[in-house]
């Protein structure tokens, strides 16, 4: 899981529900960093920071002053996910944020993907330390 509070939550009552233990917690499953927006609405965003606002709100990839780039972002995931693959016995069940998940999809598919929903998932397959299948997880 993901070792902020939502994320970990989720996974401690998921973990409950199937009678097994949190297996570990990792800061590279972690949303993306949004600097300076860390932990604001998109109004105080505007309020505080309005250059800054108003160039993300144009360009998305443009990051935020101390914010976290795509690719670094992409590479954390990957990392944290196959370190969970190769740590835990399989399968695995990573607990993570939309906007990350959806990144990492996005760039093992070499597509942009649409938004990730609350309870939704994606199913990898991994060998060799390489992810070699991705497919949505359906319940």
């Amino acid at each position: 899981s993901s070792d902020l509070s939502r994320a970990r939550a989720t996974a401690e009552i998921v973990a409950r529900a199937l009678g097994l233990t949190l297996g570990r917690v990792d800061a590279d499953l972690r949303e993306r960093a949004f600097g300076c927006f860390e932990g604001l609405t998109r109004e105080e965003c505007s309020a505080r920071y309005p250059d800054e606002w108003a160039s993300y709100a144009t360009d998305p990839h443009r990051i935020p002053p101390g914010g976290e780039d795509h690719d670094s972002l992409i590479e954390r995931m990957r990392r944290g996910v196959l370190r969970a693959a190769t740590a835990l016995p399989s399968p695995v069940l990573a607990i993570g944020h939309g906007g990350a998940i959806r990144a990492l999809v996005g760039a093992l598919r070499g597509a942009r993907t649409g938004p990730v929903a609350n309870g939704a998932g994606y199913r990898f397959a991994i060998e060799g330390g390489r992810f070699v299948a991705i497919e949505p997880f359906d319940s």
